[in-house]
C-alpha cells in the first residue's frame, strides 16, 4: 500500500489533464499487455480458465442468491439499453454548463472558503491498491473523486458516510483517511462484486488496515442492501453514489439515500453519464454543481448536490 501525498492543484485543467492522462494510460496499459507470439498460448490458457471459472460464479449465485442474480442480469440489460439508446441522455450537455473547477465546486456546495479547500485538496492522499488482477483499472475512483470525497469529509466533519460501488476502495481509502484525519465517522460501503475469478477478494484492497476499524463493508445489490445500510445510518451525512450508473439504478439511490440524510447532507454522484441526476434535483429543487473528472464521455462528470438552504 502506498500513499502518494500532494494532488496536484487542480485550478490548473491543463497540467491537470496532462498528468491525469499519463496515469490513465499507464495505468490501462500495465492491466493490458500487449501479447508477442511466444506467450499467446499462455494467455489464451488464462481466459479460458477465467471463463470457466465465472461460468461456475454465475451458476452459484444463480442457485445460492437468486435475488442477486436477478438485479445482475437486469442490470446487466439496462447498460445495453443505455448503449444503444439516447433518450435517457437527452440533458448531457447541462451537465458542462455546470461545470466548475474542483475547488470552487465545493466551495460552493459547502459554503467553505476557496483557501479551505484548496489546502483540503492539495493535501488529499492518492491510494492505490497493488496490481490490477482481477478488477480492472477503470473501476477504481479518479484522483479528482477521491480528492473530492476527501475534502468533503475534511470540510464537512461527516458522522455517517455511505458509498455504494467499492472495486478496489480507492474512494474508500480517502474516505476513511479523511475521517481518521477528523477523529470521529464512519463509513458504510456497498459493493456488488463481479463474478470473474478473484474479484471479491479484490475488493477493498486499497483501503490500509490502520483505517479499518471505522469501514462498515457489505456486499449485495444496491436494490436489495441500500435500504438497509441506510436506515441503519440514518441520518446520514454525505451519500456517495458509484454503483450501476444506469439511470433506473441512480435515480432509485438519489431517492432512497435523500429520505435519510441529515440536515444539510450531500449527495456525490460519479459518472453522471445520463439524465437522473439532474432530473431528481430539478423535481426536489436541490442545488447541483458538477467537476470534469479524466474520463471520456459520458463518464465525464462527477455531480455535487444538496437540498435547499433554508
Amino acid at each position: 500500500m502506498q500513499w502518494k501525498q500532494g494532488l496536484p492543484f487542480v485550478g490548473n485543467p491543463a497540467v491537470q489533464k496532462f498528468q491525469l492522462q499519463g496515469v490513465a494510460v499507464s495505468r490501462f496499459q500495465e492491466f493490458c499487455p500487449q501479447v508477442d507470439a511466444a506467450k499467446g498460448s499462455t494467455y489464451s490458457n488464462s481466459i479460458a480458465r477465467r471463463r470457466v471459472a465465472s461460468a461456475k460464479a454465475v451458476l452459484s449465485e444463480l442457485v445460492l442468491r437468486p435475488r442477486w442474480a436477478w438485479h445482475r442480469w437486469r442490470g446487466e440489460r439496462e447498460h445495453v439499453f443505455h448503449a444503444r439508446n439516447a433518450g435517457d441522455r437527452a440533458r448531457m450537455a447541462e451537465y458542462e454548463a455546470l461545470a466548475k473547477p474542483l475547488d470552487e465546486a465545493i466551495a460552493h456546495i459547502t459554503g467553505a472558503t476557496i483557501a479551505a479547500v484548496r489546502r483540503a485538496v492539495e493535501s488529499a492522499p492518492r491510494p492505490t491498491g497493488g496490481e490490477h488482477r482481477a478488477i480492472p483499472p477503470w473501476h477504481d475512483g479518479t484522483v479528482e473523486l477521491a480528492a473530492a470525497v476527501y475534502a468533503l469529509v475534511r470540510l464537512r466533519h461527516p458522522r455517517e458516510v455511505v458509498e455504494t460501488g467499492v472495486a478496489r476502495g480507492v474512494t474508500s481509502a480517502a474516505i476513511l483517511q479523511g475521517l481518521h484525519e477528523n477523529g470521529a465517522g464512519s463509513l458504510h460501503s456497498l459493493d456488488l462484486p463481479g463474478l470473474g475469478a478473484g474479484y471479491r477478494d479484490q475488493v477493498g484492497t486499497a483501503v490500509p488496515a490502520a483505517l479499518r476499524e471505522g469501514w462498515d463493508l457489505h456486499f449485495g445489490p444496491s436494490a436489495v442492501k441500500l435500504g438497509g445500510i441506510l436506515r441503519a445510518a440514518a441520518p446520514v451525512d454525505v451519500f456517495i453514489h458509484d454503483s450501476a450508473h444506469t439511470y433506473r439504478n441512480m435515480r432509485w439511490e438519489f431517492e432512497q439515500a435523500a429520505r435519510h440524510l441529515a440536515p444539510g447532507g450531500l449527495i456525490v454522484s460519479d459518472d453522471v453519464c445520463n439524465d437522473s441526476l439532474l432530473d431528481f434535483v430539478d423535481e426536489h429543487g436541490w442545488d447541483l454543481v458538477t467537476v470534469r473528472q479524466s474520463k471520456p464521455a459520458p463518464w465525464t462528470y462527477i455531480g455535487l448536490a444538496r437540498p435547499p438552504q433554508s
